[in-house]
């Protein structure tokens, strides 16, 4: 039979300390099953991968360090894939931010999508969208295709007044999520950098 990670490698019973541990872990993975679309194995296996502890944290750095290992360097596509996990903006990433933000990713509707999209590129946290993030929207999606940044920025520039012109409803010089949602669905934003750019 399996082991409950309760257990001990020398057979002998588990300690009080023990026990409650996995009876919190096993509390929690039934919360998120019911908080996200992962089933309860789905859970397991994550926080396996994740290191077995669910109330383990990572920063910054080691986001950075995994997205490395995958090919992804750049400090803002890091940094755009760090605000759209880190819920709290605590600065770490912790199981149950991770598992949320995995559950939109690869279960969630287009709008639970998009509003993941919306937080990755709202860098400062502000529920909106200013120029700079916009312009960071398509610096992101000209690293990701190859394409030289430094020598598309006028061009980026004349995208981020367009987005500007054609999404900002109420002219108060910054996006909302729903004026990003309808810029999204008329394409008047570069919606492709959103299925292409690995998030």
């Amino acid at each position: 039979g399996r082991r409950s990670r309760a257990g001990t490698r020398s057979g002998a019973p588990p300690t009080a300390f023990a026990v409650k541990q996995e009876l919190l872990v096993r509390n929690e993975v039934a919360r998120l099953a019911q908080e996200t679309r992962f089933s309860k194995a789905e859970i397991e296996t994550l926080l396996e991968q994740w290191g077995g502890a669910v109330d383990g944290q990572i920063t910054k750095e080691q986001f950075a360090a995994g997205l490395a290992e995958i090919g992804v360097d750049d400090e803002l596509v890091v940094e755009q894939q760090f605000a759209a996990f880190d819920d709290d903006r605590s600065g770490t990433v912790d199981f149950r931010e991770y598992i949320r933000a995995m559950s939109v990713l690869k279960h969630g509707t287009q709008e639970e999508r998009l509003e993941l999209i919306f937080k990755s590129y709202d860098l400062d946290g502000s529920g909106t969208l200013d120029r700079d993030e916009v312009y960071a929207i398509y610096r992101t999606a000209l690293l990701y295709n190859g394409d030289n940044v430094d020598a598309a920025h006028d061009t980026i520039l004349q995208e981020v007044d367009a987005v500007f012109a054609q999404c900002d409803a109420d002219g108060d010089g910054a996006i909302d999520f729903d004026e990003f949602k309808q810029g999204v669905e008329k394409n008047a934003i570069l919606a492709q950098c959103f299925i292409e750019c690995p998030i």
